[in-house]
């Protein structure tokens, strides 16, 4: 019972690592759900033992390990997630802007006005960026990565600000 046990375990893994490898927030986010839930069935498994007195300090050594490692898993796989999250945002503002320089005007009258249109929206982006910055650096929840990210997508901006005819 426990090797069939392992063995739908393992399957399961390897289905949820499928998507944790691409790397999507949703994939994470299964998997982070499917180590909560290891860690109700192992809970409710240690009530069942020691209920029945054969839970030991063998037992309890080994739980607490693998409680440990699923939770370091959790943990790291969330601030994986936030990191993803930030990136796929950024990824959708991108394609929104390329539909954007795809899209606008052809005559010069309406090609004036979405200019400046875009570069106020552009603004408007970047002040939040910057805000966003600011509040999560305070918070020290601000890392290398989202830095080095941030300071991608301000240059994108700033360039796209530019080319619009903007300082």
């Amino acid at each position: 019972m426990n090797s069939l046990r392992h063995l739908i375990t393992l399957a399961l893994f390897a289905i949820c690592m499928q998507g944790y490898s691409q790397g999507t927030s949703s994939a994470i986010a299964q998997r982070i759900a499917d180590l909560e839930k290891e860690k109700v069935t192992m809970n409710s498994q240690r009530a069942t033992m020691k209920a029945n007195r054969t839970w030991t300090s063998v037992f309890e050594s080994a739980y607490n390990k693998k409680t440990n490692a699923i939770n370091k898993e959790i943990s790291d796989l969330e601030r994986r997630k936030k990191t993803v999250q930030q990136q796929e945002e950024m990824e959708r503002r991108n394609r929104e802007l390329e539909k954007q320089k795809t899209s606008q005007g052809t005559s010069t009258n309406t090609n004036s006005t979405a200019s400046s249109q875009e570069i106020s929206r552009l603004r408007q982006e970047l002040t939040s960026l910057e805000e966003v910055r600011g509040s999560r650096k305070n918070k020290n929840n601000w890392s290398s990565s989202d830095e080095s990210n941030f300071q991608r997508r301000k240059k994108e901006i700033n360039d796209r600000i530019r080319a619009l005819g903007g300082s």
